[in-house]
């Protein structure tokens, strides 16, 4: 039978991964109005072409397919690693977090552990994803 404490980590496990998961895809981590519009990825991007009567906004990813040596820089390219890397650390975790509820309590506990130390290592990775990107936005602006 779960315990309150192992659904509600359950729940919150699955909701920031999913979190997590949804930002690195979204190309609107970096947004520049002017001169163009602009935004910038982890590894895509999005600029409004305006060709055509309507402007149209173009999404696409850096190289034309995703391989980490075509995002623009070094920094770039640790921080979608970093990130991506967590991003998948913190899945597992939510996957394993939901499967501990169909446990029973003595193993439980061994696994709950084991599972805070999986989202531990992938905690750490998407926030130093994310603070080597911003760095690199501040010092380009």
């Amino acid at each position: 039978m779960p315990t309150l404490v192992s659904t509600v980590w359950a729940l919150l496990s699955i909701v920031v991964a999913g979190v997590c998961s949804f930002s690195f895809l979204q190309p609107f981590w970096l947004v520049r109005q002017r001169p163009a519009a602009i935004s910038l990825g982890m590894y895509g991007y999005c600029l409004w072409d305006s060709r055509f009567q309507v402007p149209t906004q173009v999404c696409g990813i850096y190289g034309g397919y995703f391989s980490v040596s075509h995002l623009p820089s070094n920094s770039w390219q640790a921080a979608c690693v970093l990130y991506g890397g967590g991003c998948a650390f913190l899945c597992f975790g939510a996957l394993l977090a939901v499967l501990t509820l169909c446990f029973q309590r003595q193993l439980d506990s061994k696994i709950a552990v084991f599972n805070g130390y999986i989202q531990t290592m992938g905690g750490v990775p998407v926030c130093q994803g994310s603070k080597v990107t911003l760095r690199r936005h501040n010092s380009v602006a």
